[in-house]
């Protein structure tokens, strides 16, 4: 069972405090639920998008663990997964 989640990558400027956004990529990753160790909303403070809250995910164990941003909340990514199961 795997779930489909939008994870977000933010092209900032190198400089500064706070850093600027210059795009936003979007793209479609699948997941296994089983290896989600943890995930948290935080708010973004990056120009351009404050105050936008995004969720990581941390997955796996040792050497194969991870972490990555989705669009999604958690209580969307738990419904997911109650829908896959």
């Amino acid at each position: 069972m795997l779930i489909k989640l939008t994870v977000i990558t933010r092209e900032t400027t190198d400089t500064g405090s706070p850093r600027t956004l210059i795009q936003t990529i979007e793209k479609a990753q699948w997941l296994n639920p089983n290896t989600i160790m943890r995930m948290y909303q935080y708010k973004s403070k990056i120009i351009g998008c404050e105050g936008e809250f995004t969720t990581r995910i941390e997955f796996g164990q040792g050497r194969w663990s991870g972490n990555f941003n989705v669009l999604e909340t958690p209580e969307a990514i738990i419904e997911l997964i109650k829908e896959a199961s």
